[in-house]
């Protein structure tokens, strides 16, 4: 089983320049940039702008044409540095204090990486940027860690076009889930087929702020028909393993191969991973699950 990753015209310009009509006025930075209106409209206006120390105001009927320019800002970005996993992870020392300088730059920022193919976002928020979290889960994020002294928000970035990779289904495990029940539950929901759990090939262990564990497990198919879910994947289907193995991604992926062999032997029965068996400890009296080799 392989699965493929995957107003009016003039609004903005009130908003972002604090734009008010009649006799308001409205400073204009001196860094700035222009761009043509398509329509032509009369209005009454006042106009206060800076060059140097000294104010400058007009009063008057003005004329926005196709031939007059109007002032825009360049988005911002947020500082960020990009990651082993195609990913950034942003600085969180250069985020805005303000509420609405973040989110204006935030949704500047995943619309750049977005269009440069980057997969996720790193969002680390210190205590005393903590009014910035409501704002960045309503953006998107979710919480990955806390620690004394931050919280970790991640975010995926959907992309309209995939990756070309086939790879195998991945997933989180839940608060309280156990690693097998995780695995057949991620393989479902993907692809819609049913499993049940063999062994646990190999794990991987990694650190980033915190531990990252990636364990590799084997699973029995108890179905073949496929049902995707299209907000976690383009597409799903069943191919052979030397096609899977032939893409350019793993054979330049040292770590993805040595999995594919471990899978590999374990299935031909020359390799033995871990099965989970449900035992109690003295130590506090629960039962949970212990993974051994079956040798």
């Amino acid at each position: 089983m392989a699965t493929l990753l995957n107003g009016s015209l003039y609004s903005g310009f009130y908003d972002c320049q604090s734009f008010l009509k009649k006799k308001h006025r409205t400073s204009w930075p001196n860094m700035c940039s222009f761009q043509r209106l398509s329509m032509a409209k009369f209005d009454w206006l006042s106009i206060s702008f800076r060059v140097g120390g000294n104010l400058f105001t007009k009063k008057g009927i003005n004329v926005l044409s196709p031939e007059i320019t109007v002032p825009s800002f360049a988005p911002e970005f947020l500082d960020a540095i990009e990651d082993e996993y195609n990913g950034v992870i942003i600085d969180p020392e250069s985020l805005p204090s303000s509420a609405n300088a973040f989110v204006s730059a935030l949704r500047a920022s995943l619309s750049y990486w977005k269009s440069k193919g980057k997969k996720g976002v790193w969002l680390k928020i210190l205590p005393e940027q903590a009014d910035l979290v409501p704002v960045a889960l309503q953006e998107g994020f979710s919480y990955h860690h806390a620690e004394p002294g931050y919280v970790m928000l991640t975010h995926w970035i959907p992309g309209e076009r995939c990756s070309g990779v086939w790879k195998s289904p991945t997933g989180y495990i839940n608060k309280s889930e156990e690693i097998f029940s995780a695995a057949i539950r991620e393989v479902k929901e993907e692809t819609g087929v049913d499993t049940i759990f063999q062994q646990m090939a190999a794990f991987r262990y990694s650190t980033f702020e915190n531990s990252d564990i990636l364990f590799v497990c084997m699973l029995e198919p108890l179905s073949s028909e496929i049902t995707i879910d299209d907000k976690e994947i383009q597409d799903a289907k069943w191919m052979p393993l030397d096609e899977f193995v032939g893409q350019s991604f793993y054979v330049d992926d040292h770590m993805s191969r040595k999995v594919i062999d471990v899978c590999v032997k374990a299935y031909e029965d020359r390799y033995n991973g871990f099965v989970a068996r449900h035992l109690t400890s003295k130590l506090d009296g629960k039962l949970s699950c212990l993974y051994y080799s079956s040798d």
